[in-house]
């Protein structure tokens, strides 16, 4: 049997907003019903319905947030006319929703719109329009500890930000050569940058690896390739928020 190659094909038609803020396509996900009806043999063990991941750019400033409350669907279809935006003011309504994630360098974000219902027979396009609206910080301010004893339980200060060394140690997995987790009296979608300095001044190699929220607190967990003992952190928060409303409306087209 000959093998042709699938080609998905995520074509932009118009989604500018102000100066170079933009929305692209970034994925497409199609599941049907389970086979025969059977859960257990649905695609990508998903639910069934349509999903449009995206990317959401902006030019100035740095994003810290989807802001759900200014985000709206419009359309939702297919070349063939299928209607995906499900019934409204329902569970069942498509949504711009999904799990999101923040570029290294916080000008990008994803997101996804979903919907419950799948693309009519024969159906090559996919067509959405609406806007997403974003939390974006015009400017950022530095907070630097004085130097810091690794001690589990220890805690000190940033500025006024009270930081504690929840743990230190061997990392359960990988190359690293120590594991630091600190747990702030902040919400992470407050802080842009986390950095750690050597008693010289020298920043540490480190990469943080996991967040978890608690409450109005989180802890954030950070591997290093070399030994830390002692350390100067330097915490970079997010101001002067603002919400930027960014309009789409793009197509993505399949075609073998």
């Amino acid at each position: 049997m000959k093998k042709v190659p699938l080609l998905l094909s995520l074509l932009l038609l118009s989604s500018q907003a102000h100066s170079n803020n933009m929305v692209r396509l970034n994925g497409l996900r199609v599941v049907t019903e389970g086979f025969r009806g059977t859960d257990k043999l649905r695609s990508f063990n998903w639910s069934k319905g349509t999903t449009i991941a995206c990317l959401a750019h902006v030019s100035n400033g740095g994003i810290i947030s989807i802001d759900d409350e200014s985000c709206d669907l419009e359309i939702f279809s297919d070349n063939k006319g299928t209607d995906l935006m499900g019934a409204k003011a329902s569970y069942a309504s498509a949504s711009i929703s999904g799990w999101n994630q923040v570029s290294d360098d916080s000008k990008m974000i994803t997101f996804e719109i979903n919907s419950r219902e799948c693309p009519g027979v024969g159906a090559s396009e996919l067509y959405v329009k609406g806007k997403v609206g974003l939390n974006v910080a015009t400017s950022t301010i530095k907070l630097t500890s004085d130097l810091v004893e690794v001690k589990e339980g220890h805690r000190f200060l940033a500025g006024d930000l009270s930081i504690t060394i929840a743990s230190s140690g061997k990392p359960q997995w990988g190359g690293a050569k120590q594991s630091i987790v600190l747990k702030f009296q902040k919400n992470s979608s407050d802080i842009a940058k986390i950095t750690f300095f050597d008693e010289a001044g020298k920043e540490f190699e480190s990469h943080q690896v996991s967040t978890m929220a608690i409450n109005d607190s989180f802890e954030a967990s950070f591997n290093f390739q070399n030994e830390v003992k002692i350390f100067k952190l330097e915490v970079e928060l997010w101001e002067g928020t603002q919400r930027v409303i960014i309009p789409f409306d793009v197509k993505a087209t399949i075609g073998l």
